[in-house]
């Protein structure tokens, strides 16, 4: 329940922001111009980052953005960006509370945990900046200490090449 209210509004806050032109032009249009160009072209070409075109891996090399284009790809506007950052920053829950439930936490006190990750101010407030590369970090690595933790090697592998191609 706390996941989905955090997405819920994680995401009517940040569309909001788009739809009153409350994004800052150099992070928020760098993305959108970037996923625009990774639709047409399948490069992440943008003109925003320095002086001309040139790809955004130039500067930030984070093929993990290619997760997110196929649902982009079925709603190309900007807004579709901010609620995916949404739903990455929520999904970090489920791996907490899985460590959780492994290691016998009272369901109280993950349901706390939980809800001290979503509302850390750090967390949420990283949004204000609109989408970024970050936001996966947090949940891919809840999802490596799960794998750690479980002994998966196979998970193991998959979430250390998911959190490499993040930078």
């Amino acid at each position: 329940i706390l996941s989905v209210l955090f997405f819920l509004f994680v995401s009517m806050w940040t569309v909001c922001r788009v739809i009153s032109f409350c994004t800052p032009t150099y992070d928020f249009g760098i993305f959108s111009q970037m996923f625009h160009s990774m639709k047409t072209t399948g490069l992440p070409m943008t003109t925003l980052e320095r002086d001309g075109l040139l790809s955004h891996f130039n500067v930030h090399v984070s093929p993990i953005y290619y997760l997110l284009l196929p649902l982009y790809c079925l709603v190309p506007k900007p807004e579709t960006l901010q609620v995916l950052q949404a739903a990455v920053l929520a999904s970090a829950v489920i791996p907490l509370w899985l460590l959780g439930k492994r290691h016998n936490i009272p369901v109280v006190l993950r349901t706390i945990l939980c809800a001290l990750l979503l509302l850390y101010p750090a967390y949420a407030g990283g949004t204000s900046y609109d989408i970024h590369e970050n936001a996966f970090l947090t949940p891919l690595i809840m999802w490596l200490f799960y794998a750690i933790d479980c002994r998966r090697n196979v998970l193991c592998c998959i979430f250390t090449f998911l959190v490499l191609m993040v930078k």
